[in-house]
């Protein structure tokens, strides 16, 4: 698989499993949404709590293998990501 397919493959499995979890209220749910061609993924909540719009970004990665990044540092909790998702 090519480095590319990769951190794409990445990058979604992240944000499915972060969308995974269940949001304080009924009424607002998890929504991803994913545009392989132009490398933007996007993990928002979004419905109603009582009369108020929810509308809120949880997470957003937009082209992030162009940016250089040191191995050692950790964005996530636990195990750095580029470790969890792209076996050496």
């Amino acid at each position: 698989m090519d480095t590319l397919e990769r951190y794409r493959t990445c990058i979604q499995t992240l944000l499915e499993r972060q969308g995974q979890y269940k949001t304080q209220d009924d009424e607002v749910e998890n929504a991803l949404f994913f545009d392989p061609v132009r490398d933007r993924y996007q993990l928002m909540r979004v419905g109603w709590r009582g009369l108020d719009r929810v509308y809120h970004t949880v997470s957003r990665m937009d082209e992030v293998w162009k940016i250089p990044l040191n191995p050692r540092q950790s964005f996530y909790l636990g195990k750095p990501l580029w470790r969890r998702c792209l076996p050496l």
